[in-house]
């Protein structure tokens, strides 16, 4: 197990996929930003506003267009840490010309961003290999033969661009549609409740879950929340339930395997003074979704005697949430700001300040308390009678 995790962990495409991905963070921040200040300004929902709804719809395939350029630029750095180069910007401008035809919709450009990962590693296999093509003659000056050699990659990012821009301009409709059912799939409540389960049986093993997962799905969670964004737009309602929004607000509330609820649990009802020790360094760390603290301190990792609160705590969690969603009773969170939000404040923002939602976000951790509940106290009554022993 822990062999598979160290090269999951030390994968250079994933590495490489994730750092693609967050090279998107400050933008995506950018319109959440913008879109919590707009819901200020109507009522709890900017879609209610024509003027808003014009200007994000307008606005996404010029937002679409940068995150496709900014993910295309970093595929396109010859190594990690690489600054931008002649190679990665011809790299960036060739997948924007290929992936073009779906940009320029408002409506296909969130989907767009999955095959200009695809298309940018393409394109950059191409380079890499024409890159090597030299051309030689003993009557031509060598200058000349280096600035013509110099010119053959670019030669042929600019045919295969061109191809590539007819393949998605032709069949633009069955990309939408191939990439809608591939995220139709990721958003379903079977993978959510895989892609937590991961996540804590990751943790268990001593090694971060949640770093090692979005590695893979954040590929798909981000262009799922901005195709989100548009659907709330036109109809309310989000297209997909199962992103990376609902797992940060609804369920790593206090930190994977939900653990803000074992944390105050600690802190009300455990007596021997290791327990609190835990519940104080725990609880405010807690608050902001970082758990290192009990996860570590109780511990869970390697502990099986917290195994079956860890795993089922998360359950009911991604449970209870995606159900209300699907039926209606809570607003879905259209996005999130940072991870660092405490829950309940995360659910109101991010769902334009439903109220409901922040209620759900107080039920999980009050359901997660209940789970863990039983499982701390005969933990402190252990504690406590092993210090009365050696007493």
């Amino acid at each position: 197990m822990s062999k598979i995790l160290e090269k999951i962990q030390n994968n250079a495409f994933l590495g490489m996929a994730q750092k693609v991905v967050g090279t998107m963070d400050p933008i995506y921040v950018l319109l959440s930003i913008i879109l919590i200040c707009a819901s200020l300004f109507s009522g709890g929902n900017p879609w209610s506003n024509q003027t808003m709804s014009l200007i994000v719809i307008g606005a996404l395939p010029i937002f679409c267009s940068i995150c496709v350029f900014v993910i295309s630029l970093s595929v396109g750095k010859m190594k990690a840490g690489d600054d931008i180069s002649s190679q990665s910007l011809s790299i960036a401008l060739a997948t924007l010309c290929a992936t073009s035809p779906l940009l320029l919709s408002s409506t296909h450009a969130p989907y767009a961003l999955l095959p200009a990962f695809l298309c940018a590693l393409l394109i950059k296999f191409v380079f890499l290999l024409s890159r090597d093509i030299k051309l030689k003659g003993t009557k031509i000056p060598g200058a000349v033969l280096s600035t013509l050699s110099g010119l053959i990659p670019l030669v042929f990012l600019a045919l295969f661009s061109v191809s590539m821009f007819s393949l998605v301009a032709r069949y633009a409709q069955q990309i939408v549609s191939l990439t809608h059912q591939l995220f139709s799939i990721i958003g379903s409540y079977p993978v959510m409740l895989l892609s937590v389960l991961c996540i804590c049986l990751i943790w268990t093993s001593g090694y971060h879950g949640a770093n090692i997962v979005n590695r893979v799905m954040r590929v798909f969670w981000v262009p799922m929340t901005l195709i989100n964004i548009v659907s709330f737009t036109s109809t309310g309602k989000p297209v997909y339930i199962g992103t990376e929004g609902l797992i940060t607000t609804f369920v790593w509330i206090g930190g994977s395997g939900g653990t803000l609820g074992l944390s105050i649990m600690l802190k009300l009802f455990t007596k021997s003074d290791y327990m609190q020790s835990i519940a104080n360094e725990s609880l405010v760390p807690g608050l902001f979704n970082i758990n290192e603290p009990v996860i570590f301190g109780v511990p869970i990792v390697e502990n099986k005697r917290y195994y079956i609160p860890f795993f089922l705590a998360p359950i009911l969690m991604v449970t209870l949430s995606y159900f209300a969603i699907q039926l209606g009773y809570v607003r879905f969170p259209a996005y999130t700001i940072t991870w660092i939000m405490p829950g309940p404040l995360a659910a109101l923002f991010g769902t334009f300040f439903d109220w409901s939602a922040m209620l759900l976000a107080f039920v999980n951790i009050f359901v997660s308390g209940l789970v863990y509940l039983p499982f701390i106290l005969k933990h402190d009554k252990e504690l406590r009678t092993n210090n009365r022993v050696l007493n």
